[in-house]
């Protein structure tokens, strides 16, 4: 399944992105509402990153809400780790390198 908006969000996070030159910006983490999908019983939570990245929707599976939402946190924390490896910069929240997401 492919995905274009995350629909109604429910929660969402800003960061500070530093890149490799020392220019700062903000990324927004964005969390939509679990859903089922359309032909199952199991429940995805659509997740974005914009401002930095390709920004693409992406989406975690679970078999309920509260799995899916736990599983996007956790797609979240590895779609940004792969983003500093991938662009030699850092993020980080209210001024620390731990975005807290575990």
């Amino acid at each position: 399944m492919e995905l274009v908006h995350i629909g109604d969000e429910i929660a969402s996070r800003t960061i500070e992105w530093t890149d490799s030159s020392g220019h700062t910006s903000e990324v927004r983490m964005r969390v939509g509402r679990p859903q089922p999908f359309p032909d199952s019983a199991d429940v995805y939570c659509p997740i974005q990153v914009i401002g930095v990245g390709s920004e693409r929707v992406m989406y975690a599976a679970g078999i309920d809400g509260i799995q899916a939402i736990s599983l996007a946190l956790k797609m979240l924390r590895t779609e940004l780790d792969a983003l500093q490896r991938e662009l030699g910069g850092r993020l980080t929240w209210l001024n620390a390198t731990a975005l807290d997401l575990d």
